[in-house]
């Protein structure tokens, strides 16, 4: 391998590296060590159970939906939850990882070739980030952070880029639509990306409303306008592949975009404290459902008895 690919390859380690780094020096840990303190870990639990159980049927209704309109699979909604309970063990190394599990589920159970069961992932997560586009913009034109000073061409652009891209659906290019890859996308038409989308953004309204609610336990108020432009900023910051087991990259943004919001001293100590502790908490619990899905996942169907004659 030549070093220039080396070179891009330690890329993503390098920024994570970075971001770790600039949590660790612009931290003081002793303010974090007195903000998880003061919180009360047994109300946080009581946020993170029914969240992660929520997130969990959101997440496996997009997909569900996804699938279905993209590649024709009949699958049971009661499998994609299992499979996507179980793939929450891979997206505990990163996003990537968990929806290659989806990838190799529909490959292994269903037959669906590699590159058409990747393009079906490819929108659900396209569906994902056009809900995030859309909290953002939204918060963003409600004038939800003045401070961000961001230019009106940017929101027309925002607006209109939806609307291309199901204009593009609708043509049907032919050289995209030969690639196995981009096909599950056009075979979903206007109506199938219109419906992941909806699904995504039921499932980023868990997201923002339970890291709200949680936040909010450590004294960050965030107004609801703020909530649909930073928080969202922050989800996909953990999604990239420079996040060490998701960390690293979503504390430094959120010590960026969060501390404005804080009431009390330290207020970077405070986000990172909120951060990394719901962050934790949720980990472990994801890793328990992510256990309990797959053992169920697994589960042999019973065997039906046969009658015998004598």
């Amino acid at each position: 391998m030549s070093p220039v690919r080396h070179a891009k390859k330690a890329i993503p380690y390098a920024v994570a590296a970075a971001a770790l780094i600039w949590v660790g020096v612009t931290t003081n840990f002793s303010k974090v060590e007195d903000a998880w303190a003061r919180v009360s870990w047994w109300k946080l639990l009581a946020i993170a159970v029914p969240y992660l159980l929520g997130l969990l049927v959101a997440d496996a209704i997009a997909l569900w939906v996804t699938v279905r309109v993209s590649l024709r699979v009949p699958l049971r909604f009661v499998d994609v939850l299992l499979v996507r309970g179980a793939s929450w063990l891979l997206a505990l190394v990163n996003y990537g990882a968990g929806q290659g599990g989806i990838v190799w589920f529909l490959h292994r159970r269903h037959g669906v070739p590699i590159a058409r069961a990747t393009g079906a992932v490819l929108l659900a997560t396209g569906g994902f980030l056009l809900a995030v586009v859309g909290a953002v913009a939204g918060g963003l034109a409600l004038q939800a952070v003045p401070e961000a000073n961001v230019p009106a061409w940017l929101l027309w652009l925002v607006a209109i880029g939806f609307p291309v891209y199901l204009g593009i659906i609708a043509a049907r290019p032919a050289f995209l639509t030969k690639s196995s890859l981009l096909e599950p996308l056009f075979a979903a038409g206007i109506t199938g990306t219109i419906l992941a989308t909806v699904t995504r953004a039921l499932h980023l309204a868990v997201l923002i409303a339970a890291h709200a609610l949680a936040y909010r336990q450590f004294g960050i108020d965030i107004p609801f306008r703020a909530c649909l432009v930073v928080l969202p900023v922050i989800f996909l910051a953990g999604a990239l592949p420079i996040s060490v087991a998701g960390y690293g990259a979503p504390q430094a943004t959120a010590s960026l975009l969060l501390a404005r919001y804080v009431h009390g001293p330290d207020a970077t100590g405070t986000v990172v404290a909120a951060s990394i502790g719901f962050q934790t908490l949720t980990t472990i619990l994801m890793a328990l459902i992510g256990m309990i899905a797959l053992r169920w996942e697994v589960e042999p169907a019973p065997e039906t008895p046969t009658e015998t004659t004598t």
